[in-house]
């Protein structure tokens, strides 16, 4: 019997011993689905938001895939972030407020 390598991440709690010879792919029996988010969707959504003519945005958030909500939120919360970083505040600056 070889030596043990072990291995963890943030995730999995405290490291295991890998036996020698066995793989990756042994150890994580997960189904090897891609799951992708349907990104027409989402940036469409997006858009609406910025249309003062679009209403329903939170039936429509109901209505989409975990995947398409979940990316949807991150790109905003990403936009958020920017929007309000020092480094961009030249360009914030030089659009009209509607307020």
């Amino acid at each position: 019997m070889g030596p043990n390598i072990f291995c963890s991440s943030s995730s999995e709690g405290p490291p295991r011993a890998w036996q020698s010879g066995e793989t990756n792919d042994q150890i994580n029996q997960v189904p090897s689905l891609r799951i992708m988010p349907d990104f027409a969707q989402v940036y469409s959504f997006l858009g609406s938001v910025f249309d003062p003519s679009t209403k329903g945005h939170l039936q429509k958030l109901k209505e989409m895939n975990p995947i398409d909500v979940e990316t949807a939120l991150l790109l905003m919360r990403n936009l958020s972030i920017n929007l309000t970083s020092p480094d961009f505040e030249d360009q914030v600056s030089s659009y009209p407020t509607f307020c």
